[in-house]
C-alpha cells in the first residue's frame, strides 16, 4: 500500500515537471506553478489520510489476530486442563478405592480387637471382684458369730460390692468408648 502511494506521490511529481515546462514556453508559468503546488499538497493530505486508516487498519488487525490467538490460547489450556484432570481421576480413583477399603478393614479389625478386650476386661474384673467379696464374706464369718448379724453384714457387703463392681465397670467403659472414639477417628483422619 505504502508503494502505491509512493509511485503516486512520483508521478504525480513528474506530471507536475512536465506541465511547468510547458507552462514555461506558453508563459502562464505562476499559475501552472500554483497548480502543481496545490495538486501535491492535496495528494499529499490524501496520502496521509491513506496511511493513517492503513494504520489504523493494521492497528485494528493486529489487535484482532492478538483477541484471537489469545482466545484460542485459553481455549486449548483449558482443554489440556481438563485432559490431565480426567487421566489423573482415572489413575488415582482406584488407588483411592483400595485405600478406602483397607482403611475399612483396618478398622473393622481393630474394633473386633477392642470388642475383645472389652469383653477380656470386664470378665477379668468381674472375677477378680467376685473373688474379693468372697474374700471379704469369709473374713466377717470369721469375726461374727451371730447370724443376724453376719446376715446383715454380708447384705451391707453385697451391696458395697455392687456399687463398686457398677463404678468400676463404668470406668472399664468409658475407657473402652475412648479407644473407640480414638480409633474412629484415626481412621477417618487417614
Amino acid at each position: 500500500m505504502l508503494r502505491d502511494l509512493e509511485k503516486e506521490k512520483n508521478s504525480a511529481k513528474k506530471k507536475g515537471d512536465k506541465e511547468l515546462k510547458k507552462a514555461e514556453k506558453k508563459g502562464n508559468y505562476d499559475e501552472t506553478y500554483r497548480k502543481g503546488v496545490d495538486d501535491m499538497n492535496s495528494l499529499t493530505q490524501s496520502h496521509e489520510l491513506k496511511e493513517e486508516a492503513v494504520g489504523l487498519d493494521r492497528e485494528a488487525s493486529v489487535n484482532s489476530l492478538k483477541r484471537e490467538h489469545r482466545e484460542a490460547m485459553i481455549d486449548l489450556l483449558r482443554r489440556q486442563l481438563n485432559e490431565q484432570l480426567e487421566l489423573a481421576e482415572k489413575q488415582l480413583t482406584p488407588k483411592q478405592e483400595e485405600l478406602e477399603r483397607l482403611m475399612q478393614l483396618s478398622q473393622e479389625e481393630k474394633m473386633k480387637l477392642l470388642a475383645d478386650l472389652h469383653g477380656k476386661q470386664m470378665n477379668d474384673l468381674k472375677k477378680s471382684q467376685d473373688n474379693q467379696n468372697r474374700e471379704e464374706l469369709k473374713v466377717l464369718a470369721r469375726y461374727h458369730s451371730n447370724k443376724d448379724e453376719l446376715q446383715r453384714r454380708k447384705r451391707e457387703e453385697n451391696k458395697k460390692h455392687i456399687e463398686q463392681s457398677v463404678k468400676e465397670r463404668q470406668k472399664v467403659c468409658w475407657y473402652c468408648i475412648v479407644l473407640f472414639i480414638e480409633c474412629g477417628e484415626g481412621v477417618a483422619q487417614r
